[in-house]
């Protein structure tokens, strides 16, 4: 098999967008290849073997989260959380010992939160789990996996661009992170760790948490913010 600079876009994108990225990847020398997901495995069993993968969200049904199914989660999580882990395996088998550059795109609304969007937001953080974890366990070989939300205002050029620079060796140490892109603005986001610690050797009661919350912790809580409001910062 031969490695190829295609960059396979598995999920769906628009037709405006498509044209948009063919254009953009174009311009620095990248093909781009879009498949559905049920298409991932017979694309990484071609003969010339693409190590590039971008991984993209399904839309989500939107609304209050009690009027939401359970089933809503089941069907979604089928395309997108389901997608995501076969397409990412498929290219890391193909790929073997040469390696490949993953990069998993969410919805910045999903990365943050936002109003009417449990679903969305459910998958992001499934899909943020998935990235990290695929970076971990290969972490001693050339195989890197990265995260990325879009805002709404995002630029195929700039999207080109990150892109190749995570996929190419100059991107070479960047693996496990999360990244947001917004119009000419690009952002390295924090991930789950400890901002604060409290300690009592003979453990805690409800009025001592509710001290240790109200004075040392109180700076270290998120405001109840949307994508909107922390991209613009």
């Amino acid at each position: 098999m031969q490695n190829s600079n295609t960059v396979v876009f598995a999920g769906p994108v628009e037709a405006a967008r498509r044209k948009e990225l063919e254009q953009a990847f174009g311009d620095i020398s990248m093909r781009t290849r879009f498949v559905s997901y049920g298409e991932t495995d017979s694309v990484f069993k071609d003969r010339e073997t693409p190590r590039f993968l971008i991984t993209l969200p399904a839309p989500a049904t939107c609304g209050s989260f009690e009027t939401l199914d359970i089933g809503a989660l089941d069907a979604h999580f089928d395309i997108e959380l389901h997608g995501r882990f076969d397409a990412a395996q498929s290219c890391l088998k193909a790929a073997g010992e040469a390696g490949c550059a993953l990069l998993h795109i969410v919805d910045a609304d999903g990365l943050i939160g936002g109003q009417g969007n449990s679903l969305g937001a459910t998958a992001a953080m499934a899909a943020l789990g998935l990235s990290r974890s695929i970076a971990l366990d290969h972490r001693d070989k050339p195989i890197r996996s990265n995260a990325l939300a879009l805002a709404p205002d995002w630029d195929a050029e700039d999207l080109a661009a990150l892109s190749a620079f995570l996929f190419t060796g100059k991107g070479g140490e960047m693996s496990g992170q999360v990244l947001a892109l917004s119009k000419n603005t690009v952002h390295i986001c924090s991930q789950p760790r400890p901002l604060r610690v409290g300690h009592r050797e003979n453990g805690w009661r409800q009025e001592e948490v509710a001290a240790l919350v109200s004075t040392s912790w109180q700076g270290a809580l998120l405001a109840h913010e949307s994508a909107s409001e922390a991209f613009s910062l």
